[in-house]
């Protein structure tokens, strides 16, 4: 193998660690700001957070996670994030029940998508 290719080769390896640790960092981020939200929603399921708060937290978050969640190969977290968007900019200002109900479960899908990715990230896998 000549030198180049050497070289383009230690380019490709260093790119994919860089990658692997972004995605690290952006997952283990997701995780704390989406226990945050999970609380939000807690509170708004006890009668001691307004629909509204919990519509901005979600947006906060989904918005948070879409912008770098392809970047690191979670395209599945960047679709539910771009769903929560829609559902919270739709509903904001209108927060009803049956919308409050599908942002729950466009948090719970959210959290889990996270977690298996969070998974495979621990085992050294990207998204597939």
């Amino acid at each position: 193998m000549s030198q180049a290719a050497d070289t383009n080769e230690d380019k490709r390896r260093k790119m994919q660690r860089i990658l692997a640790r972004t995605r690290e960092l952006f997952l283990g981020d997701a995780r704390l700001r989406g226990a945050a939200v999970l609380e939000a929603a807690a509170r708004w399921r006890e009668g001691a957070l307004p629909a509204d708060r919990l519509g901005e937290s979600a947006y906060a978050y989904a918005h948070a996670l879409r912008g770098v969640a392809l970047t690191v190969g979670c395209s599945r977290i960047h679709e539910l994030s771009e769903e929560m968007i829609t559902t919270s900019i739709q509903h904001s200002g209108d927060w009803n029940e049956e919308a409050s109900r599908k942002l729950l479960r466009l948090l719970a899908a959210l959290t889990e998508e996270v977690e298996r990715e969070s998974v495979r990230a621990e085992e050294g896998g990207m998204e597939r």
